[in-house]
């Protein structure tokens, strides 16, 4: 049981002030290595991306150290900011707020599990879920105006910008938090413990939790429209059978990794419009998959789970039916236009090549019927011929 021992070294040694500056900068490295891979899908601003881990990252380094470890949450901002902003008072600012997001969500988190005795099963839902939709409006409000305030947006596309990041943020702590919490909830070792156990059962579960991943990939690696995810959601309650909360986080995780993945490489359903467009298709998406498994997870345990599985695979089935049969419509519509823009854009240009060797054939016959023309006809000809330019 090396997750225990551990555990029991940080239990003895967490107090050691040598340890503590240690692991701040053990902490700011995973903090910059995370936020810098981040920025790299950084679109609208070299400081704004569509999805940001480094959020939950930070609210859980504060929920499960304490909040002594807020300064490798600041240095690591500060350092991944600081190489990607031109300007470093940005840099600063933009750090600054996302350690303000850290404490104001960690706060929330610790006020709210207070009352988990009235949550009961509902606990993670609703302190996870409410830390990770209020907390990010600090951040993403302190960094667009530092970025509008030193001309590195414009005003038109501020609003815009605060959207990406706050919706970003979001993501990022509802993916994030839940898989390491399920760490300082020993969910692993449980998952190690069944597989010792009964190790066949435990197996069979997991494969079955596997099949919405390998799904999932080959729709949004084969297809380019929308209309077949929403069909996908059913299959998530598969990844319930593996009846472990670390599994399901993790499965959530690769899932968000493989969207990501493939619209990277220029594939899938969420390259097929504007880069602003694909940005908010891929966000809704992915915060709906995070949402999905947060309340998955925290129903697993509820007893009447099987009941809850077929209701949420009703409900759908059915608006999957009714999206997939909107986007099949709306498919038709722009096949329909794109068919009737490019037969008017066909009939133009046989008209245009008509006129053009009509052109011909008169110049022909004009060269044939005077042996000498002159230029003074020549351009006569020309002007009487009304030649459109356009």
């Amino acid at each position: 049981m090396s997750f225990l021992k551990l555990r029991n070294l940080w239990l003895t040694h967490k107090e050691n002030k040598f340890f503590i500056f240690s692991f701040n900068l053990l902490l700011t490295g995973i903090y910059f290595l995370v936020s810098i891979a981040s920025l790299k899908f950084a679109t609208i601003n070299s400081s704004v991306t569509p999805i940001w881990p480094s959020t939950g990252l930070a609210i859980s380094i504060l929920i499960l150290f304490g909040r002594r470890y807020i300064w490798s949450i600041f240095a690591g901002a500060l350092l991944a900011n600081t190489l990607t902003s031109p300007v470093f008072l940005n840099a600063l600012t933009i750090a600054g707020g996302n350690s303000l997001e850290a404490i104001f969500g960690y706060l929330i988190f610790e006020k709210l599990k207070i009352y988990k005795n009235r949550f009961e099963y509902l606990t993670d839902l609703i302190t996870i879920g409410m830390a990770s939709f209020i907390a990010p409006i600090i951040s993403a409000t302190v960094g667009v105006c530092s970025l509008r305030f030193f001309g590195l947006i414009s005003n038109e596309i501020q609003y815009q910008v605060w959207a990406t990041w706050w919706s970003a943020d979001v993501i990022g702590a509802l993916i994030v938090i839940p898989l390491l919490l399920s760490f300082e909830r020993f969910e692993f070792v449980k998952l190690y413990l069944n597989f010792k156990l009964n190790f066949k059962k435990q197996l069979f579960y997991t494969l079955i939790s596997i099949i919405p991943l390998v799904v999932f990939y080959f729709i949004v690696s084969r297809t380019t429209s929308l209309k077949f995810l929403f069909l996908f959601f059913p299959l998530i309650t598969l990844i319930t059978f593996c009846k472990n909360k670390f599994l399901m986080h993790l499965f959530s995780l690769i899932l968000c990794a493989e969207a990501l993945w493939v619209t990277g490489i220029g594939k899938g359903p969420f390259n097929i419009s504007t880069l602003n467009q694909n940005l908010l298709n891929l966000e809704i998406f992915l915060s709906a998959i995070a949402i999905t498994m947060l309340v998955l997870a925290s129903l697993n345990r509820f007893r009447f789970i099987g009941q809850v599985r077929i209701l949420l695979m009703s409900g759908w089935l059915f608006w999957g039916g009714v999206f997939y049969f909107i986007q099949l419509d709306r498919d038709n519509v722009d096949k329909s236009e794109f068919k009737i823009t490019t037969s008017d854009l066909e009939n133009r240009m046989k008209e245009k090549m008509r006129d053009y060797f009509q052109v011909l054939a008169s110049g022909r016959a004009l060269f044939k019927a005077s042996k000498n023309v002159e230029n003074e006809e020549w351009r006569a000809f020309v002007n009487s011929l009304n030649l459109s330019m356009s």
